[in-house]
């Protein structure tokens, strides 16, 4: 499945943060996990809007946000040839036990995003 990206929370060095939509328009929050390399990997969640629309509130941190959305799915994702469109692999493990997993109190803010610690 693929899915192309869509507006960007956060960025320093690469794209760290954003949001995505498939074709049947499901968005996913993808948050990168490795070295922006030639092919970068994230993770990507479906969300609904209004878990989405309480994280860019600040009312949830990123972590908090992946967990409760991600609980049934939940996907690793690679860049493809095309530009801003990502490949997805749906992931079995619970989500809980990715070692890339946001750390707890990432929140967003209008203006920039912030680490506010655990």
């Amino acid at each position: 499945m693929k899915i192309k990206q869509g507006e960007t929370l956060l960025i320093y060095d690469c794209e760290l943060l954003f949001q995505a939509h498939d074709r049947q328009g499901q968005t996913y929050i993808v948050s990168h996990v490795g070295k922006c390399q030639r092919q970068c990997e994230y993770i990507a969640v479906p969300v609904n809007r209004e878990s989405l629309s309480q994280y860019k509130a600040g009312h949830m941190d990123l972590r908090e946000l992946m967990l409760i959305q991600g609980q049934e799915n939940w996907y690793s994702a690679r860049t493809t040839g095309n530009p801003g469109e990502l490949d997805l692999e749906r992931q079995f493990s619970p989500l809980s036990d990715s070692p890339e997993l946001p750390v707890k109190g990432f929140h967003h803010d209008h203006k920039f995003s912030q680490y506010a610690g655990t």
